[in-house]
């Protein structure tokens, strides 16, 4: 009886592919274990297989935080609006007995505020954080009645409601994402004719308002400046942080960050001599609208926060802002109290 070899041919070569096989099935645990490596969170490490190539590694997916950066920045601005709305109460309140010790403690709370500003926008986008200023105006309001005596009017409340509504507006429909940029990039976003616009829109209204308050002393004048001056102290801070993430040249760092003292304390400056020749119901609604406006705006253009909007977004931020000043300008039809 002879054999058929064409058949015994197939069957020895369906044999090494079955072992073949066989011999790549070893590495199934080891995918196993890197499969569940990867849904604890790690790397899947490159598995050789005999038979010739590789499987690529694969990276796990980043575990979300237990707090968001979002809500750390957040939580971060409520605190700086409540040590700046109590600074500035001190403050008055120890001009008006003559005590140095309370316009000390005044003074280093509205300062310290600035400190939890500048380290909670660096977990938040700088638009997004801006409006949560405003907490300063309703603190103040509930403060300073009992603690000053000052009368609250409805227009006092009109106000209240129109810049908390603003406020909500604004953070109901502002960027949430902060972008990581390498340092070229934040080089390159002090060239855009947008940033250059608005910088020349805020030099010149300082430059009007310090004219007026040289020709007819208005009170309201220093906490405009006192505002806008804010928000270069705010830029400078949030640009030293990001500056720093990007790995920037210490002397470029360093510059930026020497503006943070200059502007704060012409800030604080300015923003001390209003509440020493008006009401702090008429000084802090102005300073903070101000403060609000060119930290939003500011922010939004320089970092180009506004160009991940909607256009329901972008029609929906600038109405915030619009019901913010309006309620300043209730308050600019007060009749100001001179101490």
């Amino acid at each position: 009886m002879g054999y058929n070899t064409s058949t015994s041919t197939v069957k020895r070569s369906d044999l090494c592919e079955i072992k073949a096989a066989m011999r790549n099935m070893a590495h199934l645990p080891l995918l196993a274990g890197s499969l569940l490596a990867l849904r604890g969170g790690g790397t899947i490490a490159p598995v050789a297989l005999r038979g010739g190539g590789t499987i690529a590694p694969v990276d796990a997916p980043s575990a979300a935080p237990f707090i968001s950066p979002t809500a750390i920045g957040i939580a971060l601005a409520c605190v700086a609006a409540t040590m700046n709305a109590s600074g500035l109460n001190l403050q008055r309140w120890a001009s008006v007995r003559g005590s140095a010790i309370l316009n000390v403690i005044g003074l280093i709370l509205s300062s310290s505020c600035g400190l939890l500003d500048m380290a909670s926008f660096a977990f938040a986008p700088q638009s997004l954080l801006a409006p949560f200023g405003a907490l300063t105006l309703v603190i103040n309001l509930l403060v300073a009645a009992p603690l000053h005596g000052d009368v609250i009017a409805k227009s006092d409340l009109l106000s209240t409601f129109l810049v908390v509504s603003g406020v909500a507006t604004c953070l109901a429909n502002a960027n949430t994402k902060a972008a990581d940029r390498s340092y070229k990039e934040l080089t390159a976003l002090l060239w855009r004719p947008q940033f250059h616009a608005w910088l020349a829109l805020v030099v010149a209204s300082l430059g009007a308002a310090t004219a007026r308050l040289r020709t007819a002393g208005t009170a309201m004048c220093y906490p405009l400046i006192a505002g806008g001056i804010g928000g270069f102290t705010t830029l400078c801070a949030k640009s030293v942080g990001e500056l720093g993430k990007a790995g920037a040249p210490w002397h470029v760092s360093t510059l930026v960050g020497a503006g943070i003292p200059i502007f704060a304390l012409s800030q604080l400056f300015m923003l001390n001599a209003g509440l020493g020749k008006a009401s702090s119901l008429v000084v802090v609604p102005i300073f903070v609208a101000t403060f609000v406006t060119c930290n939003a705006v500011g922010g939004g253009i320089f970092f180009d926060e506004f160009a991940s909007l909607t256009a329901s977004q972008r029609r929906a931020y600038p109405l915030g802002l619009a019901m913010l000043v309006a309620g300043v300008l209730v308050l600019a039809g007060r009749k100001e109290k001179v101490d």
